[in-house]
């Protein structure tokens, strides 16, 4: 893209518009000038309609600014508003004029700000990896991985390196064996080096005069702090609104005001009364410069916690004690003070009537949200450790053996419930079993409603809105957490409701326990009443029409019929606010009639299905709805005689389930009519598809295609979960895998179902006990689960404990619960379960169940064995951490997707150069929205950078891959999948420009991680990966034996997974072959070559023409390769390097003397097909030679040029 403009994404009349336009590029001046300061400013380029406040943000995350945070932005003197853009600013011209930083006087905010940036340097950025929930939160090793590799480099463009060759790499001697009795652990993390705490101070702390009088603070002091240097003076520091500044004040002397030196940041105070503090400070900051920013930029979405962590080391730090007051003013000011449901309503009903009004609503809402769960994590995590105050009291149906009962909190503006059957609300449907589940179908439900809400014109379009939601797992606890609405907690009704609803049914007259007024809409008691207000009705359609529910007809317990277009459970509320509320939204879809009906046969041989909501998802819903879809228009265009038609309104076509089908009892339902039996009709109908269709489709997708099998649970739920199938399929996916001849069996399926029915085991231990007896637990758990049923694993009990059910926890009273709940669960045959549950995927297994239940654990050895034993694998101390897991409907930006569609529509048309603009669009606008770092924005990278490869632009394709990596690795995991992909990219792209050793190192720390997802079984990834080593190897005479190994490899497992003659097994197949030729190999070539040449033969059998021409070459090269083995045998030198023999003169050929030199001559010979493939599609297979080639190279002539620019090689 063009340095100086950037594409501009326009709304008009709903349809977005694409133009370009001109970057601006800022000067922005500096307030003061240091000594470490070249410049007085510093330039900065942004989009137009950026708005001050993000370039303020902008300011104070850069170098050159980062103690300078208490500013405001200024133009020819006058102060400039944050919610301006560069575009509003009077008479502003960028190329003549700058725009001014101008220091604000200070509050106890900035004040915090300033000592929190100094503890994030002094302390080695350790805050922003760490949080009050877990270890090491957030934990990228790049850097560790990188070792002396500086991944913070600026890029340069278009430089072309020498490859470096190393003389050794990490792949000699390489062990190709897949072993899942990996237990060391401790090897799947690489060493962390990271940068050293400097000891710049010996204390930093706040003062004993603190805080100030209130006469001090009417004279400008804000805090006091006491500073010991290494020079072992003490000095007292004002914080004042003017600055820092020495007081005069001593231990026991209160004096705060000037004594003698001052500065406007808290390092500049320090570095004038410590010289040793100056120098160390500045090496250390220097040192933190090196650092890629996306590796301690804190981002607003959750962070993944890793299950494995060094054993944390604490040292003594007598400045720590500030870190806790930073943190929990800070919480002060997002908590305390905060009005959630306004905050969150206000956002999500800003306008969208244009680019910059979309991306403003869904950087407020997604910021709002992201605040909010925060609060409600922390929230849980008091509840459970029962120290929050705040609980409103109990409802009946508590008694529970964690004291908690069925207590309600309300704290800091968010209301807390279990997620239990309190007040007997489930009693029908599973009781504990359907709440549980009932919540988190609440998050989806949300979500759906709110993603359309995004994607249309805000709330205002359906005048509803939802609650804030997040339900987190703690301690094996489900918590809710949602926002207050206006008036729900005094159980009356305000006028602006009564205004709202004038048009109640009488029918609420004759009630026997009438329930709140503010409920206007729905039941709150199972259908004993019934409110279905005219008004509300007509705005609960909106929605539902959009989400394909059906208005039906109920009854209620006095007999007066009501008509509702959403889900019996479902509340429409009217606040004193005056907005409209639909909450309970966990049955937005039908029911699974099918599995109901499975569920109650009597001669089943399966256990009792925990509950009665086995809900149908979203995604099947909208699946079911393209597929009829589809039929109609193809039927009406036949009926037409028509190749295409027009698609149909909503009046023409529409497909509507009623989702209280099945679900109600029949005092509640409405009579078997016509039309009540034409909604279930419906409802049997999708259920049908989902059971004949879709699920034999996604069984013969795996098994056709074995590249398209998850390597973990969690994308094998997402893979589950996008083709609208529901986990509970698990073992009926399983059975019908096993009725295929396919190489590889669905181990994955069964340590899933495995793996979740021990975590709910495992949750229902945990529940109960105080938090203090939770690693005792865990661990007793995971020895009873890892030795084997047949193994006698006891824990001692102290006689002052309470005795909890994990005590009598034996291993063979766990293997039958497990085996219980995946009969129950999955409808899986629990004798078809492996004798030993882990199936030889302990790792996989311990790594599940971590990820699930929310556990950390030592990385270290742990002794697994197959033999079942008595000993303890694992100890209480090994158990380092119990962490909360959130969910939440997390607010997406529909118009930065929508601007990324727009990119690829351009690739799909060939215009790459203006798919790489848009694509440069949507991420501004992921940036703008989420911050820097965000998987949206890691996805849109990973394509920019597949980009820029295609384009030869391999730094700037570098710098995108990088930061798509290290946001994968801080979001994802650090052995996620998608981050291990990122990690073979990403060293793809560092050897095309010469760095191979830390390519290799990149490649090398993959490939352990993948080895430990296969478990024993192969997977086309790793021969994708083994392939592409193998062609780096190879093209970059580093070290050609070796890749010939891989190459194997890859081929072994293309074959085992594959298939002998599947077309990834030809193309590694020919690969393979040319890597032969180059190596003289001539016997292992002839072997590939038949192999090729009968798979060439098979495909193109009904081409005679092709088939001649098939045949007539690979005669001859056949004739090739058997004189040059005939030739080695003669000489006596078979298995000596035949390059050199070709070239006529053994040990003087210059083929193996060859080095890169470059980029570009490197780049075409390596295959591409394995690089990038999440991100989109690179040309594939240029790193064979084809049939042309080879047969000049046989006829003696000189080698063809190839496309790289590299000089072909003559062969005699």
């Amino acid at each position: 893209m063009d340095d100086e403009s950037v594409v501009v994404a326009t709304t008009v009349n709903g349809d977005t518009e694409i133009s370009t336009s001109p970057l601006v590029i800022l000067t922005i001046s500096l307030p003061t000038v240091s000594s470490s300061q070249l410049n007085a400013n510093f330039k900065l380029a942004v989009p137009p309609f950026t708005t001050l406040g993000d370039i303020r943000t902008h300011i104070v995350d850069s170098p050159e600014c980062q103690f300078n945070t208490c500013f405001y932005l200024a133009f020819n003197g006058d102060r400039l508003n944050d919610s301006m853009t560069v575009a509003d600013i009077p008479a502003f011209d960028p190329t003549t004029c700058s725009l001014s930083i101008v220091t604000d006087e200070f509050n106890e905010r900035e004040v915090r700000i300033q000592i929190g940036r100094l503890r994030e340097i002094l302390s080695g950025f350790k805050s922003s990896t760490t949080s009050s929930f877990g270890i090491n939160v957030g934990i990228s090793y790049l850097m560790d991985v990188s070792g002396s590799h500086d991944i913070n480099a600026p890029s340069q463009k278009e430089k072309v390196e020498k490859p470096s060759i190393p003389l050794m790499h990490p792949f000699q001697a390489y062990d190709f064996e897949l072993n899942d009795e990996l237990g060391n652990l401790e090897s799947l993390l690489p060493k962390i080096s990271g940068i050293k705490e400097n000891d710049c101070l010996k204390s930093l702390t706040l003062s004993c005069w603190n805080p100030p009088p209130i006469h001090r603070r009417n004279s400008g002091d804000i805090m006091y702090l006491a500073v010991t240097t290494n020079e072992l003076a003490l000095f007292h520091i004002t914080c004042s609104v003017y600055g820092f500044y020495v007081s005069r004040s001593t231990d026991k002397l209160f004096d705060p005001t000037l004594k003698n030196l001052s500065a406007p940041t808290l390092p500049g105070i320090l570095s004038q009364i410590s010289p040793q503090f100056k120098t160390k400070f500045t090496a250390l900051h220097e040192a933190t410069q090196k650092r890629h920013p996306h590796t301690y930029l804190l981002p607003t979405t959750l962070q993944a916690t890793p299950w494995i962590v060094p054993e944390p080391q604490h040292a003594p730090d007598c400045s720590r004690t500030l870190d806790i007051v930073i943190m929990a003013a800070d919480n002060s000011d997002i908590v305390a003070t905060r009005d959630w449901n306004e905050d969150l309503c206000l956002a999500a009903a800003l306008q969208t009537k244009n680019a910059s009004e979309k991306v403003n609503r869904a950087q407020t809402l997604h910021r709002t949200y992201s605040e909010f769960v925060d609060a409600a994590m922390k929230g849980v995590v008091a509840i459970v450790q029962k120290y929050l105050a705040g609980s409103i009291g109990a409802v009946s149906g508590g008694g529970e053996a964690d004291g908690l009962a069925g207590q309600m909190f309300l704290n800091a503006g968010i209301f807390y419930s279990l997620a239990r059957d309190q007040g007997d609300s489930f009693s029908r449907i599973g009781g504990a079993a359907a709440a549980h589940v009932a919540v988190s179908k609440d998050v989806d439900g949300v979500s759906k409603v709110d993603a359309l809400c995004a994607s249309g014109g805000g709330t205002l379009e359906f005048g509803v809105n939802t609650l804030g939601t997040c339900v987190v797992d703690y301690k094996g606890i489900r918590i809710v957490a949602q926002t207050v609405i206006p008036g729900i907690l005094k159980r009356q009704q305000p006028s602006a409701a009564k205004q709202s609803e004038k048009d109640i049914t009488s029918g609420d007259d004759i009630q026997k326990d009438p329930i709140p007024e503010v409920i206007v809409y729905g039941s709150i008691d199972s259908g004993k009443t019934i409110l279905s207000g005219a008004e509300f009705h007509a705005t609960a359609e909106k929605i539902a029409s959009v989400l394909h529910l059906d208005a039906h007809k109920v009854i209620d317990a006095s007999g007066v019929e009501h008509l509702l277009a959403t889900p019996l459970d479902v509340k429409g509320i009217v606040g004193n606010d005056g907005r409209k509320y639909l909450l309970d939204l966990s049955r937005l879809t039908p029911v699974d009639f099918r599995f109901l009906e499975e569920i109650d046969t009597k001669d089943s041989n399966f256990a009792p299905y925990p509950h009665r909501m086995p809900l149908l998802r979203h995604e099947l819903v909208d699946i079911f709805y393209e597929h009829k879809l589809g039929k109609y228009v193809q039927e009406k265009a036949a009926a037409e005689g028509k190749d295409e038609i027009e698609l149909p309104t909503l009046e023409e076509f529409d497909v509507k389930f009623n989702p209280d089908a099945f679900l109600l009892p029949c005092e509640i339902e409405d009579s078997e009519t016509a039309e009540l039996e034409s909604q279930k009709e419906k409802i049997r109908e999708i259920s049908k598809f989902l059971n004949d269709t879709v699920i034999p489709a996604m069984a013969l997708e795996l098994a056709a295609k074995p590249n398209s099998v998850p390597l973990d649970g969690e994308k094998l739920t997402k893979f589950f979960h996008d083709r609208g199938i529901n986990m509970r399929y698990l073992g009926k996916m399983t059975e019908i895998l096993d009725t295929f001849d396919i190489s590889v069996k669905p181990d994955l399926l069964i340590q899933e179902m495995v793996a979740r029915a021990a975590k709910v085991v495992l949750r229902d231990l945990l529940q109960e006990i105080p938090l203090h007896l939770s690693s005792e637990c865990v661990s007793h758990f995971l020895n009873c689960f890892f030795n084997g049923k047949d193994s006698s694993i006891e824990v001692s009990k102290p006689k002052s404990v309470k005795n909890f059910a994990f005590y009598d926890l034996t291993s063979s009273s766990l293997d039958e619960r497990i085996r219980l709940e995946v009969s129950s669960r999955f409808r899986f045959p629990s004798s078809q379960l492996p004798d030993n549950l882990f199936i030889n995927r302990k790792v996989l297994l311990l790594r599940s169940i971590c990820n699930k239940v929310g556990i950390q654990i030592k990385a270290k050895t742990y002794q697994f064995s197959d033999v079942p034993g008595d000993y303890q694998i694992f100890a209480a101390s090994d158990i380092l951490n119990l962490y909360p897991v959130a969910k939440y409907p997390e607010p997406k930006c529909a118009f930065g997707d929508e601007i990324q569609e727009h990119a690829l529509y351009s690739v799909r048309q060939g215009d790459k150069q203006v798919a790489q603009e848009i694509m440069t669009e949507a991420l501004n606008i992921f940036e703008q929205v989420f911050g820097p770092v965000h998987q949206d924005a890691a996805r849109v990278q990973r394509q920019l950078a597949v980009m820029h490869h295609e384009n030869g632009e391999y730094e700037i394709c570098k710098l995108y891959q990088r930061r798509a990596l290290l946001i994968s690795e801080r979001l994802s995991g650090f052995d996620d999948p998608d981050t291990l992909q990122q990690y073979l990219n990403l060293g793809f792209f560092e050897s095309l420009t010469g760095h191979y050793e830390v390519g290799f190192k990149y490649m090398q720390h993959a490939l352990t991680y993948l080895k430990m997802h296969c478990a024993g079984n192969f997977h086309p990834e790793l021969a994708a990966a083994d392939a592409q080593i193998a062609m780096l190897l190879s093209e970059s005479n580093i070290d050609r034996p070796t890749s010939l190994k891989f190459f194997a490899h890859a081929v072994a497992i293309y074959e085992k997974v594959m298939g002998q003659e599947a077309d990834q097994t030809m193309r590694a197949k020919e690969l393979y072959f040319n890597s032969l030729l180059q190596n003289g190999d001539w016997i292992r070539a002839h072997e590939i070559h038949n192999t090729m040449q009968r798979y060439n033969l098979s495909k193109f059998a009904q081409d005679t023409e092709k088939i001649k021409e098939i045949e007539a070459s690979g005669e001859k090269v056949a004739a090739f390769l058997k004189q040059r083995v005939l030739l080695e045998t003669e000489n006596g030198i078979v298995g000596t390097n035949a390059l050199e023999f070709t070239n006529g003169r053994k040990g003087k050929g210059k083929a193996n003397q060859q080095k890169l030199v470059g980029v570009k001559s490197n780049n075409s010979n390596i295959p591409s097909e394995t690089a990038a493939v999440a991100a989109g599609p690179i040309e594939p297979n240029k790193g064979h030679l084809s049939i042309d080639e080879l047969m000049k190279f046989i006829d003696g002539g000189k080698g063809t040029k190839k496309k790289s620019g590299k000089k072909g090689k003559k062969h005699n």
